[in-house]
């Protein structure tokens, strides 16, 4: 079938180039690196030109950006602590932190997750599928915050996740496009100057054109070459793969494919390549993120596993429709995808955004007790805003075995004179008690969460008597009315 022939077992391999990349040059801790990360081959165009790069040795995460003239350079620094035992991840509670190229998935919430992992999260696609290949085990690896602050003092404080603080995960956020921004996790990092960074672009690069144009051109012995003997891709080993796109082949009668925005990493001796695509053909037409796992061979690079995400569909060559996703979230910039008059893939006006958490699958926790143990601490009014107070203040937990419920919260101003009540967030209210419990800020009552926000002050000379808070469960229980100012003016 033409298949190519690997001189070598494809696993060892690529653990063995694991480790050797990882054994890199090392800058000195007083020197700023020399060149960039060799990871960073194509970062892409537009909005989402982002890179992560997370190296272990130095407890640090860097974001990389690709400017309109090709330069690539280093926009910010963060503190990062990792899993608590060095080393790549194997298998299921092994405490290490996995290293490799990935994607960000899922964005979590600050009312979804526990103290430990802050105000928000972003799922990693690990294990990806060159990990099944080299019999990775493991699930649930995040970047996330956490609100305990002293565990970023140790480099080596989680379970395998990346931890930075809850200041920085807000920053690192306006970075990631879900599905499209790579991280890149390392023991080591090492460092290669542009010039050395461009040979390999091409090289890669052009090893994608081929297969591009093979596949197009319907030329099955060419793309059959492209692929090494230890492929998986969507369940499927090589023999298999092949065996069905022949028959797709042959009963193509004609095929266009059309891709935006390549994205090439590289960690060791494999390349993630990721792009946008849309395929075409007297049989489907289809758009997507595909993403392939290519390994450099004794003769040439060869693909060892695919991944592909549908977000959309267009018809009659001209509009585009979004149907009903079929990811987790949707990814945040597909509005940046559109097809122009001929029908190919564009980019329009590309811009970062935040993507929005998936409103299905929330976390489901431990067995709930009907005894919920909430304070609410550390009130302080911040400033003024015109005819508004300003205020922050801190929901908790009492203890680490309280409850885990979701519900809402109010805080409520009484006024002197005649001037009553206000409240946070804005609610009816009858004789100082909310009207409509449901009608409140929602929260989680596992974590330490940091409320920030605003209250009308009737009239300037208005006395602030006192503020009250009010926290309902879902239910609609009643589980904490306390004062926590009076006399404030």
């Amino acid at each position: 079938m033409g298949f190519r022939r690997c001189r070598y077992v494809l696993a060892a391999t690529l653990l063995a180039t694991f480790a050797a990349g990882a054994a890199g040059p090392a800058d000195s801790d007083d020197m700023p690196p020399a060149g960039l990360p060799d990871s960073l081959i194509e970062l892409g165009t537009g909005g989402s030109s982002y890179a992560i790069v997370v190296d272990k040795s130095q407890s640090s995460l860097d974001i990389y950006h690709k400017l309109d003239d090709g330069a690539v350079v280093r926009v910010r620094s963060f503190q990062a602590s990792t899993g608590l035992n060095g080393g790549d991840k194997r298998h299921e509670g092994d405490q290490r932190t996995p290293e490799g190229i990935y994607y960000f998935i899922r964005i979590r919430e600050d009312d979804e997750l526990l103290s430990e992992y802050g105000i928000r999260a972003f799922d990693l696609n690990y294990p990806n599928e060159l990990d099944r290949i080299l019999g990775k085990e493991g699930s649930g690896i995040w970047l996330h915050a956490t609100d305990e602050p002293e565990r970023l003092l140790e480099p080596r404080s989680s379970r395998g996740c990346v931890v930075v603080s809850n200041d920085d995960i807000r920053e690192i956020s306006r970075y990631i496009t879900l599905y499209r921004t790579p991280i890149v996790i390392t023991d080591r990092s090492s460092y290669n100057s542009p010039a050395e960074l461009g040979a390999a672009r091409e090289r890669i690069q052009l090893f994608v054109r081929s297969w591009l144009d093979s596949w197009a051109s319907q030329d099955f012995e060419r793309y059959s070459r492209c692929y090494s003997d230890g492929f998986r891709g969507g369940g499927e080993r090589l023999r298999a793969w092949m065996r069905r796109k022949r028959a797709v082949f042959q009963a193509t009668t004609w095929a266009g494919i059309d891709v935006a925005d390549i994205k090439i990493m590289r960690c060791g001796n494999y390349y993630a390549i990721s792009f946008y695509q849309r395929y075409r053909s007297n049989l489907m037409d289809d758009t997507g993120i595909k993403s392939i796992y290519v390994v450099e061979e004794a003769d040439c690079p060869g693909i060892v596993g695919e991944e592909w995400h549908p977000v959309g569909y267009a018809r009659s060559g001209s509009s585009w429709h979004q149907g009903p996703p079929r990811l987790s979230a949707v990814v945040s910039d597909l509005a940046e995808v559109e097809l122009d008059a001929a029908g190919r893939l564009a980019l329009a006006s590309p811009q970062m955004r935040l993507p929005l958490s998936d409103a299905g699958g929330r976390r489901r926790g431990a067995a709930r007790t009907a005894a919920p143990v909430v304070a609410a601490e550390a009130f302080q009014i911040t400033g003024a805003q015109g005819d508004r107070i300003a205020f922050s203040m801190r929901l908790s937990k009492v203890s680490r075995d309280a409850s885990i419920r979701r519900g809402w919260m109010f805080l409520v101003a009484r006024w002197g004179g005649q001037h009553g009540y206000t409240v946070f967030p804005d609610a009816p209210l009858r004789d100082g008690r909310p009207v409509a419990y449901a009608a409140g800020d929602r929260y989680g009552i596992r974590w330490f969460k940091i409320v920030e926000g605003t209250i009308e002050r009737p009239a300037h000379d208005a006395t602030l008597q006192e503020i009250r808070c009010l926290v309902f469960s879902a239910e609609g229980e009643l589980l904490v009315d306390s004062v926590l100012a009076t006399g404030v003016s």
